[in-house]
């Protein structure tokens, strides 16, 4: 891919808030992660990252999105992004409200799986 179609890709992700969202993701699960393996040395750990960082996250996203939108999906991407209703779609409200979601579900699914874990240990 050309330095200027991936200038466009990296400027729409940053836009509509993939990367920023991916990144919110990775963090989240890195740190449950750490919690649920408490024993692997931090070396480990920086080695497996390595290979799985955010970098590598991002530049996967970053090829996904060239093989689907082209330079003028990729223009009109940013043009519309300019644009109320663009700005609205990543503004704080929208951004808070999908955060409380996400809270809400990783609760309740939490919830959902501490309760099988209990009946498991009460057969």
């Amino acid at each position: 891919m050309d330095s200027r179609k991936e200038q466009l890709l990296i400027t729409v992700l940053k836009i509509s808030g993939i990367f920023e969202a991916y990144s919110k993701i990775y963090l989240k699960f890195l740190n449950i992660l750490r919690q649920k393996y408490p024993n692997i040395s931090k070396e480990k750990v920086d080695l497996i990252l390595k290979e799985y960082s955010l970098d590598n996250l991002n530049k996967d996203i970053i090829k996904i999105y060239d093989e689907i939108f082209t330079v003028e999906d990729l223009n009109s991407i940013i043009q519309f992004y300019t644009t109320s209703v663009g700005q609205k779609i990543r503004g704080r409200e929208v951004l808070e409200k999908l955060d409380k979601i996400q809270i809400n579900w990783v609760i309740e699914f939490e919830k959902q799986f501490w309760e099988i874990s209990k009946q498991k240990h009460e057969k």
